[in-house]
């Protein structure tokens, strides 16, 4: 199926239709009405998650026209990536050596040569609908077109469009790799730049022979196959084909502190974390915390929502027992909100002895892109009458996680290790780590940490056995 005006008919409804047609250059063209919704119908392809898949097409020389026309159908749920990043990819042949198409603050980016040769549309596209934008550059002027028609021009004297051998990607680029989060449909690049009257006569139509000047037609009907040219893309990751349109994200800023309580604990200590929750912005930021319960699956986590005026900030004092009503619980915290914020706690012993109660440790809210796979190292820890290690793990997704950890003394002697099995959005501490591996005490003692599966924050605590006061590690 293909778009025709600003929706899709069948192939059987393009049968009926077939009468209809124009020639454009030497190509049949065939012409139907428009869908009554206005809208795209299956298949086109799903920008959708965190990171969704995308279309590779193999670099060939026709890919890298000196002249160019380029262009698609979107619907963007917003000018960002689904995690909030900016500027996404819609077409690339990687930016920093030639052509690149993204969506910049809801307009258009196009570079035609690479690092420092970029512009953007005057106009905005819309956001929430189908919109065709196009570029066009015949290697002294730079034009943009929204809906087939011309948003802005620009004298752009650079001469022919330098080439490269990266694959061209769709949703994607070799050298930047943000994705829309939107739905994509109907790519074409051309080899030569086309007019207003040229872009109009084909935006609604579909193109079913090959056309002279243009080099590829990806329709994205299930798959990346090129309908005129031969130059097929092939799905890459959890690329997916459909008619819905994705929904809003309503985390685009993500963070999470890696630990939190109100609960009682070793040595007579008694835990509470307090939060502070900064807005960046300009705008009212609408924030949920969600409550992760240690050793827990947290994938229907309980929650309380908030607004913070711009650049004020919120405190949440003794925040489990105090929003979530938890008299002995030992948590993680996960913060969502629609604008940049800045997130901190300090979690302390409240029965702190002789001294009464001291600050604590600081634990930072981290942001969620700083979640991993892989490997980690936790080092400058301690075990023995003075000191415990507690080691604590966070999954930042919704997807199990699996965390191997070998324990190491100073000299690097292997201590032993332990695995950890994490649910989506699981928490675990292990309490006084190095115990659980050793009868020895342990100075300047080393973690190393691998974690496979969904994405984990990880981090040590030492605390002071007086008096409950711990220093927060970050694994790196």
């Amino acid at each position: 199926m293909s778009r025709i005006g600003r929706g899709i008919v069948s192939l059987e409804s393009r049968r009926r239709c077939a009468f209809a047609l124009v020639v454009v250059g030497a190509a049949a063209v065939g012409l139907c009405p428009s869908t009554a919704s206005g809208q795209a119908a299956a298949p086109w392809l799903i920008m959708d998650g965190p990171t969704p898949g995308y279309i590779e097409v193999p670099h060939a020389a026709a890919l890298n026209p000196e002249t160019i026309t380029v262009e698609a159908w979107l619907n963007m749920v917003s000018g960002l990536s689904y995690t909030g990043g900016g500027c996404p990819s819609i077409i690339g042949k990687a930016y920093t050596e030639t052509y690149w198409l993204g969506i910049c603050a809801n307009r258009i980016r196009f570079y035609s040569h690479g690092s420092g040769s970029s512009r953007d549309s005057s106009g905005q596209i819309p956001i929430g609908e189908w919109a065709h934008v196009a570029v066009t550059y015949d290697g002294s002027n730079l034009r943009f077109f929204i809906n087939g028609e011309l948003d802005s021009e620009f004298e752009h004297d650079l001469g022919p469009m330098p080439s490269n051998t990266e694959p061209l990607r769709i949703g994607s680029s070799v050298d930047y790799d943000v994705r829309p989060h939107a739905a994509i449909d109907e790519v074409r690049l051309w080899s030569s730049a086309r007019s207003e009257a040229e872009i109009l006569s084909t935006m609604n139509a579909a193109i079913t022979t090959a056309t002279a000047g243009l080099v590829a037609s990806w329709n994205l009907d299930g798959d990346g196959a090129d309908s005129v040219g031969g130059f097929d893309g092939a799905p890459v990751g959890d690329a997916v084909f459909g008619s819905s349109v994705p929904a809003p994200n309503p985390c685009i800023r993500e963070y999470f502190i890696p630990a939190a309580a109100h609960s009682a604990g070793a040595l007579g200590t008694q835990w509470a974390t307090d939060v502070s929750l900064l807005n960046l912005e300009s705008s009212t930021a609408s924030v949920d915390v969600y409550l992760l319960p240690r050793d827990s699956d947290n994938s229907d986590p309980a929650s309380v929502a908030y607004s913070i005026e711009p650049g004020a900030s919120l405190a949440l004092e003794d925040v489990v027992l105090s929003e979530f009503r938890e008299d002995n619980l030992a948590a993680a915290l996960r913060v969502c909100s629609d604008v940049t914020l800045l997130v901190d706690s300090r979690t302390f012993n409240s029965a702190a002895k002789a001294v009464g109660p001291t600050f604590g440790q600081g634990v930072p809210g981290e942001a969620a892109n700083i979640a991993s796979t892989g490997w980690r190292w936790l080092i400058g820890l301690h075990e023995n009458d003075q000191f415990r290690t507690n080691v604590g793990f966070v999954n930042a997704g919704p997807f199990a996680a699996v965390v191997y950890i070998d324990c190491f003394a100073r000299d690097g002697t292997s201590l032993g290790g332990i695995e950890v099995d994490l649910p989506p959005y699981g928490y675990k501490q292990l309490n006084r780590a190095f115990t659980q591996v050793t009868s020895e005490d342990v100075e300047n003692g080393t973690i190393r940490l691998y974690s496979s599966g969904s994405p984990i924050i990880s981090y040590a605590s030492v605390v002071d056995n007086s008096t409950g006061d711990g220093t927060y590690k970050r694994a790196r």
